[in-house]
């Protein structure tokens, strides 16, 4: 038994949202021990039959003895709702039998549900396009823990389409440079291109909000004559008013 608790086990989720995982590592952990047979069988196998009597112990006790082993992995590896629900099995196979039905029902219960919150998850106009990025990569992240990945190409597509109308125009250049370059478009530049572009957008907002603080000193509105707009560097308006490039108000000059 010293044996078994030096097993570097994976602990299955109560959700069952790491079945994939667990159990796959389950598998190699036993492979290990050569015990991964008790998953699949009831009786004493012919490998252990070959390797007949070892060290005065013959093959059916053996693999008794083992059978009891991997049930002492299982159980230390599993929630107590869950091991409550296949302690009733005779054998390892039955626990693990048991153990698939409910975990692979919940797994795909759970992935239906990831994939859905992965095309329906949107970005405002105001929300930190950051933020957005990294829960779709989470949702992403999971899925794959599951043993659904998700390609490049149609998260690149999930990514473009989670966007607000603001990134109209990022989006018609990043999607025409990739159809005039024939190639495939990158998640990993999508999501470069659009943080720059939202950090600039914050920038902007920053500056205009210390423009307008200009406006009050000691409590009292400065003379709007006096005021220097940060953009064409012109009295008498600020930068959200301007109506030169790169104003709030570029070609907006009213004709005269």
């Amino acid at each position: 038994m010293t044996e078994l608790t030096k097993l570097d086990l994976v602990r299955l989720a109560s959700d069952g949202s790491n079945w994939v995982s667990y159990r796959d590592r389950l598998t190699i952990t036993l492979k290990m021990k050569r015990w991964q047979e008790h998953l699949t069988e009831d009786a004493v196998t012919q490998a252990y039959n070959d390797r007949s009597t070892i060290n005065g112990i013959a093959s059916e006790m053996r693999w008794e003895d083992d059978d009891q082993a991997v049930k002492h992995v299982i159980m230390n590896s599993v929630p107590d709702e869950v091991f409550n629900r296949i302690k009733g099995g005779a054998s390892v196979k039955a626990w693990w039998d048991s153990l698939k039905t409910i975990c692979e029902g919940r797994s795909r219960s759970l992935l239906i549900d990831l994939g859905r919150k992965l095309q329906n998850t949107y970005c405002g106009d105001n929300d930190d396009v950051r933020v957005h990025f990294v829960k779709l990569a989470n949702i992403r992240e999971q899925l794959a823990a599951m043993g659904q990945s998700v390609a490049d190409q149609q998260y690149a597509n999930i990514l473009l389409a989670s966007l607000p109308p603001c990134y109209e125009m990022h989006i018609c250049a990043i999607t025409t440079n990739a159809d005039e370059a024939a190639r495939d478009i990158d998640p990993t530049r999508i999501v470069k291109l659009i943080s720059d572009d939202y950090d600039k957008r914050m920038l902007t907002q920053s500056k205009d909000h210390d423009e307008n603080q200009a406006f009050v000193v000691s409590g009292q509105k400065k003379d709007r004559h006096d005021i220097e707009c940060f953009n064409c560097k012109k009295k008498g308006h600020i930068k959200a008013n301007c109506w030169a490039k790169g104003g709030g108000k570029e070609g907006q000059r009213p004709n005269r």
